[in-house]
């Protein structure tokens, strides 16, 4: 067993918003060796001002805390960690005091082992091309198989795969020489983007339509916009309209990419006119970004189809850079005349990246809200101003976390998630990652509404509170299916309005105070802030419900009470002294 040190550094700071609290620190066990990849944590213990906060240790075994806009110097924190007994240790500081007493721990860290994991996902421009992430703990030397074949040393892989669609197995191993351990782990990586394309030859009222792509497909089945519909084995297929006007071909291809006849789908659209030549025109405009021109971003044409009224994709382009005028400019070129949607796509890489938002034109983040653009003459003018956040902040502690559970058959991977304060303004935009999560963080206290926005869905709107007492709220899960989005009653309505716990600090017992609106089950669990559960039982809590549990056989330390329900959980931390 090891006994290792923590020695404490404050640095106190003023501005006009209150001050700022600096806290470096090291763990070193008695030999002076740095400990790293141990918990430290932090925590104000004064009403006024609320902080909490946790790092480790890096390999040099140092670690830091800030906390800003403390109202007062003679603000108070614990600092704390646990022993190799998961003992608390802790130490109350003063702002006013920068003197610190070290902690004096024992150490009882295993060895490390090592343990392969990876994600992965696609480029959104090349989506034959993947990035595989490594994730792996505890390796000196990483190798990566593709289907049993070697391919890479490289910590991280980028991969592009040759047949489309197919399915493949790719595995990780990783080595650690220096704890002598290994590891491996393998996915299923299914490529089935299936992209396709036709080009139409119009002689009169009868056209040529051609499918292009490297992809083998089984079926095409066309729906050519005036009523009739044909399927056919064939990439070339011929059709007559009965009549001129403008119609929207759409294309559906089907492919079967192994033995166990999985199927893959390639969609693709275009609109064509028949009789007279004349009635075409050009789409253009500049997307701006304030007073600024935007360049890098990528503009895509919708359309609605008649008998749905759904959004389709029918063209997309790239800006055009005007050396002369130093701006930027999109057009769509060739157009019949009709009515038309543009949306505009900030590319990751982009300066504006994050201080606005993919927008509609003229001026919406919601697909409900686009306007139609009129083309009915050459050419038809379509500026785009990009929107923006409505409120900026940081430096708040609260966070929102969740998923968008989508039915099978329904590809959600486009879905965006806006957050609004206070209903009306708009505050940021979360993306969904791999795993079709959402998250925001740094938020301060008060009143949000979560909406999600996918193309041809229905939104819906999840209400969520930041307060002091509940400031992080996780597994905020929003469901899609062919309706649209939707919120079951379990995610929206929230019984408990009140969780007080008393005394706290406490030495033998703990009382828990809880008000909830309607008499319901509830699961009442304390666990360590390491997360192991500590205690846990069941009662029937309604208005004024108090229950008494005793604490007296469990360790020092800081813990936290969750009180869970089918409608909700809330959660407070008390302090066993």
């Amino acid at each position: 067993m090891k006994n290792y040190l923590i020695i404490l550094f404050l640095t106190i700071s003023s501005n006009i918003f209150g001050f700022t609290l600096n806290i470096t620190s090291s763990v070193n066990d008695l030999n002076n060796n740095p400990i790293n990849n141990h918990w430290v944590y932090i925590e104000s213990i004064d009403s006024s001002f609320f902080y909490i906060d946790s790092t480790s240790t890096d390999i040099n075994g140092s670690y830091s805390f800030i906390a800003n806009n403390v109202p007062s110097q003679n603000t108070s924190f614990i600092i704390y960690t646990f022993d190799c007994n998961n003992t608390m240790q802790n130490r109350f500081v003063f702002t006013t005091n920068s003197t610190t007493t070290p902690f004096s721990i024992c150490s009882n860290n295993p060895t490390p082992s090592c343990n392969a994991q990876f994600f992965y996902y696609s480029d959104s421009l090349n989506p034959n091309t993947y990035y595989f992430i490594n994730q792996s703990n505890n390796f000196t030397s990483s190798t990566w198989e593709i289907n049993g074949q070697f391919v890479s040393n490289q910590t991280n892989l980028t991969y592009t795969f040759l047949n489309n669609p197919s399915i493949n197995n790719v595995c990780l191993t990783i080595n650690d020489s220096i704890n002598m351990c290994s590891d491996s782990t393998c996915s299923t990586v299914v490529v089935n983007n299936c992209n396709i394309s036709f080009t139409s030859t119009i002689n009169g009222f009868s056209v040529d339509f051609i499918v292009s792509g490297s992809t083998q497909f089984i079926s095409y089945n066309w729906n050519f916009g005036d009523g009739n519909t044909q399927t056919t084995s064939s990439p070339i297929i011929n059709h007559i309209y009965g009549s001129s006007g403008t119609y929207l071909v759409q294309l559906v291809a089907i492919s079967i990419y192994n033995q166990a006849q999985d199927t893959c789908f390639a969609y693709a659209s275009d609109s064509i006119y028949i009789g007279n030549p004349s009635n075409t025109g050009n789409i253009y405009g500049y997307v701006f970004a304030d007073s600024n021109y935007l360049y890098d971003g990528n503009l895509e044409l919708y359309g609605k189809e008649p008998a749905t009224q759904k959004m389709i994709l029918l063209d997309s382009t790239q800006f055009i850079l005007d050396s002369i005028s130093y701006s930027s400019y999109f057009i769509f070129e060739n157009k019949a005349f009709g009515d038309y949607y543009i949306k505009c796509n900030i590319n990751n890489s982009s300066y504006f990246y994050g201080s606005f938002f993919d927008s509609w034109y003229p001026n919406t983040i919601n697909w409900q809200n686009a306007q139609e653009i009129e083309l009915s003459s050459s050419i038809a003018a379509a500026n785009i101003i990009l929107v923006k956040p409505e409120i900026f902040f940081s430096g708040g502690i609260g966070s929102i976390e969740g998923s968008i559970i989508a039915e099978q058959g329904i590809n959600a991977t486009t879905t965006k998630v806006y957050l609004y304060k206070d209903i009306n303004y708009l505050v940021g935009e979360s993306k969904l990652n791999t795993n079709g999560g959402f998250s925001f963080d740094s938020l301060i206290y008060g009143n949000y509404t979560l909406k999600p926005e996918l193309i041809n869905y229905n939104s819906t709107s999840r209400q969520i509170t930041i307060t002091q007492e509940s400031p992080e709220h996780s597994n905020v899960n929003i469901g899609l299916n062919s309706n649209g989005f939707y919120v079951g009653n379990n995610a929206i309505t929230r019984t408990i309005n009140e969780l007080k716990i008393y005394p706290n600090p406490a030495k033998n017992k703990v009382n828990i105070l809880i008000n909830s609106k309607i008499n319901d089950e509830a699961i009442i669990t304390i666990s360590n802030l390491l997360g192991s559960i500590i205690y846990q039982e069941s009662a029937i809590i309604g208005r004024n419900t108090i229950i008494e549990i005793p604490i007296s056989e469990i360790n020092l330390g800081v813990y936290i009470i969750t009180i869970s329900t089918s409608y909700n959980q809330i959660s407070k931390k008390f302090i066993k002294q």
